[in-house]
C-alpha cells in the first residue's frame, strides 16, 4: 500500500470514528490539540483523538521537566505569599513554599545521585506564569494565582503518574510514589480555596 494510501486510510478511521489506530508499541491517548510531544504520525483533521506512540522518560528528562515544574511552583507561591489579598491564598501559597523547597531539596539529591547536570535557569514556561501574574493585582490577582496552582499541579500529577506506572527506572518510581501525596494535596487545597474566592 503506498504511503498516500495508508494516510487516506488512517485518516477515515479517525474522521468515522471507528476506533484508536492501532499500533504495537505502547501508546498513550491524546488530543490533537494537547501540545504534548507528538512523535510519529499526526493527521491534521481538526480535533480528533489519536494514539500516538510515547516513551518513558528518562533519567535526565525526568529530572529536569521535575525540577522546572517544582521551581516555577514554588517562585509562584512565594510571590503570592507577599502579593495576593486573600488570606486563604497567602496561607497556601505559603504551604507551597514550604512543600517545595522539601521537594526541591529531593529531587536535587536525585539528580546529584545520578550525575545528572541540573540547569540553573527557567523555563519559557516558567518565565510567562511570572510574567502574567505579576502584572495581575487584588482579587484578580488571586484568582489568576489558585487557577494556575490547579492547572499546573494536574500537569505535574499526570507526568508523576505516569513515570510511577511506566518507568522502568526504580529511582524515578520512587521519587515519583513519594511526592503524588503532597501533590495531591496540594491540588485539593488549591480547589478549596477557590470556592472561597
Amino acid at each position: 500500500m503506498s504511503r498516500i494510501t495508508k494516510s487516506a486510510a488512517l485518516a477515515s478511521v479517525c474522521i468515522l470514528g471507528i476506533g484508536a489506530l492501532v499500533s504495537p508499541a505502547k501508546a498513550s491517548y491524546l488530543n490533537f490539540e494537547d501540545k504534548a510531544a507528538l512523535k510519529g504520525l499526526v493527521l491534521n483533521f481538526g480535533t480528533v483523538t489519536l494514539r500516538v506512540e510515547d516513551k518513558p522518560l528518562t533519567q535526565e528528562e525526568f529530572a529536569s521537566k521535575a525540577i522546572d515544574c517544582n521551581k516555577c511552583e514554588m517562585d509562584l507561591a512565594k510571590q503570592a505569599t507577599k502579593k495576593a489579598t486573600s488570606a486563604d491564598v497567602r496561607e497556601y501559597a505559603q504551604k507551597l513554599v514550604d512543600d517545595h523547597e522539601k521537594m526541591g531539596k529531593d529531587l536535587k539529591a536525585f539528580a546529584a545521585d545520578k550525575k545528572i547536570g541540573i540547569v540553573t535557569g527557567v523555563s519559557k514556561e516558567h518565565k510567562e506564569h511570572l510574567a502574567e501574574l505579576t502584572k495581575a493585582t487584588g482579587k484578580d490577582y488571586d484568582q489568576k494565582f489558585i487557577q494556575m496552582m490547579i492547572d499546573s499541579h494536574e500537569k505535574a500529577l499526570k507526568m508523576l503518574n505516569s513515570c510511577s506506572k511506566d518507568s522502568k527506572d526504580a529511582s524515578i518510581r520512587d521519587i515519583c510514589d513519594k511526592s503524588i501525596p503532597t501533590i495531591q494535596k496540594h491540588l485539593d487545597d488549591a480547589k478549596a480555596v477557590q470556592k472561597k474566592l
